[in-house]
């Protein structure tokens, strides 16, 4: 069983706190070569999108951008999915963007999760996964989002 249909499997059970921890790791090491492109394909495929949240999706894009990054971490899995989709799976360009947009939204709201989670057991881990991919400020803000909540 290879990760994309580990990750169908598990969202179609119980397992919400495995899956949201590997869609996390998905978006912080996308720049690194993981394909999450791959991930919102098979998640059309299976019809796991969940609804887009247009504001959480400005929000991570805004400190991606504050971050230095020369493109939004966000924008790039946008596009390669949209891409993906558009040559794998035949969708019309419009269409393409839009499930591509859903599919973002949903890695984001995972990595939300994630943050929570890693927050309230283990605050220097946050600290960890983030330290030499950020600007000082990025940290700050972000990790206090999480504790916020």
């Amino acid at each position: 069983m290879n990760d994309i249909m580990l990750l169908s499997y598990l969202l179609k059970t119980k397992h919400r706190e495995l899956v949201n921890l590997l869609f996390a790791e998905t978006v912080l090491e996308a720049h690194k070569g993981i394909k999450a492109s791959d991930i919102i394909i098979q998640a059309v495929k299976d019809g796991l999108i969940a609804k887009f949240d247009k504001e959480q999706l400005s929000e991570l894009v805004a400190l991606v951008s504050k971050g230095g990054y020369r493109t939004s971490l966000s924008g790039e899995i946008e596009k390669r999915a949209a891409r993906e989709l558009k040559e794998k799976m035949k969708f019309s360009e419009d269409q393409a963007a839009r499930v591509a947009a859903h599919g973002v939204s949903f890695l984001v709201n995972a990595l939300g999760s994630f943050m929570q989670a890693r927050n309230k057991t283990n605050p220097t881990g946050i600290q960890e996964l983030m330290a030499g991919e950020t600007q000082a400020s990025l940290k700050s803000k972000f990790l206090s989002r999480f504790k916020r909540k």
